[in-house]
């Protein structure tokens, strides 16, 4: 019997004051870029849970449903060119089971995108 597990889902958690009208365009944004649109399943599931402090902003959340062959670069390459691109100003956090990561800011290189997939997949 042939059994394929499925990775983990991935959230993607937005805070600060824009996060919210900020989220669809990240929805959109990912639905659009290859390699993750057509490899994940993204589902906007509302706020999570509260930033720092007492008063923190909620955080909005995205979560994907991923295929065995998604890669991981190809969605830290998209964050990273939407917050270039939108000039994103909200605290951006990427989490894969156990693993939470900051997700690359707008001026990433290859070398960080690459890093940052690797430290959510659990090589790093």
């Amino acid at each position: 019997m042939d059994v394929t597990l499925s990775p983990p889902p991935i959230r993607i958690e937005l805070t600060g004051p824009e996060a919210k009208s900020e989220l669809g365009s990240l929805i959109e944004w990912l639905q659009a870029h290859p390699g993750v649109g057509d490899r994940a399943v993204l589902t906007e599931v509302g706020s999570g849970r509260q930033g720092t402090g007492l008063m923190g902003d909620p955080a909005f959340v995205i979560e994907l449903a991923v295929t065995a062959t998604f890669e991981t670069a190809k969605l830290m390459l998209a964050i990273a060119t939407w917050r270039r691109a939108c000039r994103s100003e909200s605290s951006t956090v990427v989490r894969r089971a156990e693993r939470e990561i900051p997700a690359p800011d707008g001026n990433a290189g290859p070398d960080d995108i690459d890093r940052a997939a690797r430290r959510l997949d659990g090589g790093d």
